[in-house]
């Protein structure tokens, strides 16, 4: 079986989870005679278990590395079993329930440590960890971080600037994602220059092209990315 058929049907079996935010953990697993994503409370019988992780991680979207770990754990077993999953592998979705994998957010390693300092500031200054704060710091906890030379040119990174699209009305608006300190005041600008401890700038850093904000802001385009230029210190 091929990777690619291998991914597949763990996408079906992630995408048959409830989808809670009670913070159990879930598993995928090996259980009645097919790959389950389960909470790991749900029998004390052994059973082949292949990865488990909070809820959310899976309804955020695994991370590459995580792929590859869960494939070559479930395509030795299937292997070693003789099973055989050809048959069982999933059609293609029903047309208007098409389902797309989302990517676990990506931080380039210069970002991460100008983000991290930001945030320790604050705490240094005696300011109360406020929500955009936290989210900032859950942000950059659950992120994959890579060298700002290997960040894929269609992650919106600090100060790139990208072309977001109202899904409904098709309004364009353009969104440069800066630090607190270069947001301006002018109303006028301040649509166009989002800090990233606003709602706007959280909900478009690490984001990539194409994916959907709230489910109705689409990632358009992305106009400019430091890196993809070549500046590797913006």
């Amino acid at each position: 079986m091929s990777s690619e058929q291998l991914h597949q049907i763990i996408e079906k079996a992630i995408c048959k989870q409830p989808q809670d935010d009670d913070g159990r953990y879930y598993h995928l697993c090996w259980w009645q005679e097919k790959l389950q994503c389960l909470p790991t409370q749900h029998t004390k019988d052994p059973h082949p278990i292949f990865f488990m992780a909070p809820g959310e991680a899976f309804t955020a979207g695994l991370s590459e590395h995580q792929w590859r770990l869960l494939e070559r754990r479930f395509g030795d077993f299937c292997k070693d079993r003789k099973i055989d999953l050809s048959a069982v592998s999933p059609k293609r979705a029903r047309k208007g329930r098409k389902v797309v994998p989302r990517k676990r957010t990506q931080v380039t390693e210069f970002d991460l440590y100008r983000l991290r300092a930001l945030l320790a500031t604050a705490r240094q200054g005696g300011a109360l960890p406020d929500d955009s704060m936290t989210r900032l710091q859950e942000i950059l906890e659950q992120a994959d971080v890579v060298a700002p030379r290997e960040i894929p040119g269609d992650v919106v990174t600090m100060n790139s600037q990208v072309r977001l699209q109202d899904s409904r009305s098709r309004e364009d608006m353009v969104v440069t994602v800066v630090f607190p300190g270069d947001a301006k005041s002018d109303e006028a600008v301040e649509q166009l220059r989002a800090s990233i401890l606003t709602p706007m700038g959280l909900s478009v850093f690490g984001r990539r092209v194409g994916d959907e904000l709230d489910g109705k802001i689409r990632v358009h385009e992305l106009l400019f990315q430091p890196e993809a230029a070549g500046n590797f210190e913006l």
